[in-house]
C-alpha cells in the first residue's frame, strides 16, 4: 500500500493501466512486483483535472532534473509510459522503482529506490517540462 499521497491526471491513470495491460497481456499482472507497486500508488492517488495539475508535480512525459544525494551529480530524465522509448538512457519508465516514485512527486521531494547499482537517493530539483502546464498555458 502507498505511503504517500500523489496527484495524477485521469488520462495518465487510464493510459498507464492500458499500457500495463498490453505489456502483461492482462494475465496475472499482480505477480509483477513493479506492476503491483504502481497499482498501489494509483489506487491511493488523488485524481485531478489536467487544468488543475500544479506545475511543480511530476506527470507522465515530464522532464525533470534529479540531484543524486550521494554523489552530488545531476541527471535530466523524462518519465515515460511502459514501452515508450523506455530503453533510452534519458527515459525512465513509470514501471521502474524510480519511475513509480517520480509519478506525482513535487519539486524538492527526496526519493529512495533500489536499482541494479543498489540503494539510491535522489531529489527532484526542477521540472523543466511538464506537458500539463504547457497545455494549460496555451
Amino acid at each position: 500500500m502507498s505511503h504517500r499521497q500523489i496527484l495524477v491526471t485521469e488520462r495518465d491513470r487510464v493510459t498507464i493501466e492500458k499500457r500495463i495491460g498490453l505489456l502483461t497481456g492482462g494475465v496475472n499482472q499482480d505477480s509483477w512486483e513493479s506492476v503491483r507497486h504502481l497499482h498501489d500508488e494509483l489506487d491511493g492517488a488523488t485524481v485531478v483535472v489536467e487544468s488543475q495539475m500544479p506545475e511543480d508535480v511530476v506527470t507522465m512525459n515530464s522532464s525533470v532534473v534529479l540531484l543524486d544525494l550521494d554523489t552530488g551529480g545531476e541527471r535530466l530524465c523524462t518519465l515515460v509510459y511502459p514501452g515508450y522509448f523506455s530503453d533510452a538512457p534519458d527515459r525512465v519508465t513509470v514501471l521502474s522503482p524510480l519511475g513509480t516514485a517520480l509519478l506525482g512527486a513535487r519539486i524538492g521531494t527526496e526519493i529512495e529506490y533500489e536499482c541494479s547499482k543498489g540503494h539510491r537517493r535522489v531529489q527532484v530539483e526542477d521540472i523543466v517540462y511538464q506537458p500539463k502546464a504547457v497545455a494549460c498555458a496555451v
